[in-house]
């Protein structure tokens, strides 16, 4: 699995996501510390990962500049993998619903 990189709470509080070298993305509960959901996809170390408001949705980024969502409930994992080549893509901010993601204008070429 190799070490944790980076994490982030749920907004509720009621899961925690972390990412690492491993390229995994997986989300813990935190009232039980069991493992509730990983989501294999990065294929380079995972440098950010967010909540959206809802704590339904949940974007990821690598050191590769690959973003992907993932949806919490989803059974089958709809993947919208989107690549910004020189983007920071551990600095990055969404709109509230994560439809939209946006690296530093600065740092896109």
């Amino acid at each position: 699995a190799g070490p944790v990189r980076v994490l982030r709470f749920s907004p509720d509080g009621r899961h925690l996501a972390t990412g690492g070298d491993d390229g995994a993305v997986r989300v813990w509960d935190t009232a039980t510390g069991t493992l509730a959901r990983t989501f294999p996809g990065h294929h380079r170390r995972v440098i950010a990962v967010r909540f959206d408001p809802t704590g339904e949705r949940l974007v990821s980024s690598d050191e590769g500049f690959l973003f992907v969502t993932w949806g919490m409930k989803e059974e089958h994992q709809p993947r919208f993998p989107l690549t910004v080549p020189g983007a920071a893509a551990g600095l990055f901010t969404a709109d509230r619903d994560l439809k939209r993601v946006f690296a530093p204008a600065d740092e896109i070429n």
